[in-house]
């Protein structure tokens, strides 16, 4: 029977982690030492901050341990062994498959911890895994398909968004209409134009509406916009930039004099990460603090009912197929 792999990005949670990490992740990449630099300094007011240098790997055992759980209501805890691997930190990829194939794993159904395709994002993962494939062994490891619009997906993303907007209303002491409130989807930017990035977009925009549509009160205002955006890029990026659509909104209100209050919803992102920790509770809502802007922050899907029962509903239909 097929082992499962998570497969995440891979975040340092030390101090003494961290320029290791990046070396790791930049290697091959020409990247400034002053980028570098930048970098660490924002883990470093991250863990100021929140008492964390990335809650990223944290979230992955919280993960695993959710399904750990699932398997064993299914009765396939002994039957499923269950095994991680990062891209960029410990544990890495290539050793937990080196891993599975000295515990005699010869077939594995991978869940890849991102939950929108995107053609640039995905590839680093399938060379990932045909790279520690490859070093391994006789190994066969099927990734699941992205879920960024499964329905299990949209219900926990959605929950979420109704947290943020309940205690945003009893924040401003009024109704969210009342309180001028705007939800602002955030999803990482990516290098290129938005034909080279059709699909990622599509995905997007369809999950956004998606999460819109469930909601049974009055639908809120929203948009999309991106976080993230590759320090010191030539490139043009998706955009609207997060930081830029704040500010942009904060004028527009205060010039109409109208209330304002934002709710962030980090919708391309499973698991939280460096990314959504730094951007968005150190950025985003430091920055709405600074032009007087009431926020709520989202917390992202996670190892919610939902989603969990979304993995084991994935795991048990592979497993029927090669029965």
């Amino acid at each position: 029977m097929p082992a499962f792999l998570l497969i995440s990005y891979g975040s340092p949670e030390l101090r003494a982690e961290i320029a290791p990490f990046l070396e790791m992740l930049l290697r091959g990449k020409k990247v400034s030492a002053k980028v570098f630099e930048e970098t660490i300094r924002e883990y470093e007011e991250l863990a100021r901050q929140t008492g964390r240098f990335s809650p990223l790997g944290e979230e992955c055992r919280r993960l695993l341990t959710g399904i750990l759980a699932e398997l064993n209501e299914a009765g396939l805890s002994q039957s499923v062994p269950v095994y991680w691997g990062n891209l960029f930190w410990y544990p890495l990829l290539e050793e937990t498959v080196a891993e599975m194939v000295a515990d005699g794993v010869q077939e594995a159904i991978a869940l890849i911890a991102v939950p929108l395709e995107a053609v640039r994002g995905n590839r680093h993962y399938l060379e990932a895994i045909e790279q520690a494939v490859g070093s391994a062994g006789p190994i066969r490891i099927t990734p699941l398909p992205s879920f960024g619009t499964d329905s299990h997906y949209i219900r926990a993303v959605t929950d979420r968004l109704l947290e943020a907007a309940a205690w945003l209303s009893l924040e401003a002491g009024a109704s969210l209409a009342a309180a001028g409130a705007r939800v602002l989807f955030t999803a990482h930017s990516l290098p290129g134009s938005e034909s080279e990035n059709a699909y990622y977009l599509e995905q997007l925009r369809e999950s956004c509406q998606k999460v819109v549509q469930s909601i049974d009160a009055e639908p809120l205002p929203w948009e999309l916009v991106f976080q993230s955006r590759g320090k010191g890029a030539k490139r043009p990026w998706l955009g609207p930039d997060l930081d830029e659509r704040i500010r942009e909104l904060a004028r527009e209100h205060s010039e109409a004099k109208k209330e304002l209050s934002l709710i962030f919803v980090p919708i391309g992102f499973l698991l939280e990460n460096k990314e959504t920790a730094y951007d968005l509770d150190v950025r985003a809502m430091g920055l709405c603090e600074e032009l007087g802007v009431r926020a709520a922050r989202a917390t992202t899907a996670g190892a919610s009912p939902p989603i969990l029962r979304m993995i084991r509903e994935r795991i048990l239909e592979q497993l029927e197929r090669k029965a």
